[in-house]
């Protein structure tokens, strides 16, 4: 998960929040997305589902909106989800939430996690948000990005996630919200050769080759 590398990006976000007085909460009962453990083929896609489900149920009885700093996990929960539509995986997904018997602290709880057929809760990734409230961050810095030449990297479960766009516009226009926000704070946006290409992150791609994965981030850090 991002935020377990770059803890600053989730503390950064939430003094963020303090400062606009906006009232938030962190879900601890919630578990990982096993994004890594799906895409090593190590779960299959009813597990997948019943682990997110299981973390969308917790954090849909704590609030109506949910902010995903990590762009696997955002991809792991609006994708969980995708899959149920499949009704053979949609069973198994439910037959393993009907298992689940114990929470963190030990207490039983059977027959506690159903999928939620509509849930409260709703998905946003911290770009969007920001992107959304950007006039309002402008005027709470401290600090800007005068005439700071800065690189971007969206990544690719956050520019590839068609579940959440549903037209040709909003999918494009996500590719442009990063530099805008640079731009609004002062800095300069900086295009460069490998801009849309793979990180070299590939959770199956960083066991099976970690060579040529670090070459492929190389090339990226190198362009930039």
């Amino acid at each position: 998960c991002l935020e377990k590398y770059f803890p600053g990006v989730r503390w950064g976000f939430q003094d963020l929040l303090d400062e606009l007085q906006l009232e938030s909460s962190t879900c601890l009962n919630q578990s990982c997305c096993s994004g890594t453990f799906f895409q090593r083929n190590l779960i299959t896609r009813a597990q997948f589902s019943a682990i997110n489900e299981r973390n969308l149920s917790e954090m849909n009885q704590q609030a109506e909106i949910a902010f995903f700093s990590c762009n696997g996990c955002y991809n792991s929960l609006l994708r969980g989800r995708d899959f149920l539509k499949n009704a053979e995986v949609r069973v198994k997904t439910q037959d393993i939430l009907n298992s689940v018997s114990k929470n963190i602290d030990g207490e039983r709880y059977p027959g506690m996690y159903n999928i939620l057929e509509n849930p409260k809760l709703k998905l946003v990734h911290d770009l969007d948000f920001l992107y959304l409230i950007r006039n309002e961050v402008l005027n709470t810095l401290k600090f800007d990005l005068r005439d700071l030449k800065v690189a971007v990297h969206y990544g690719c479960h956050y520019l590839n996630l068609s579940r959440d766009k549903k037209t040709l516009d909003s999918y494009l226009g996500s590719k442009t919200k990063f530099e805008e926000l640079i731009e609004l704070f002062g800095g300069v946006p900086v295009d460069y050769q490998e801009r849309e290409s793979c990180c070299g992150w590939g959770a199956s791609q960083l066991l099976i080759n970690p060579r040529e994965a670090l070459k492929v981030t190389y090339n990226k850090l190198k362009s930039a």
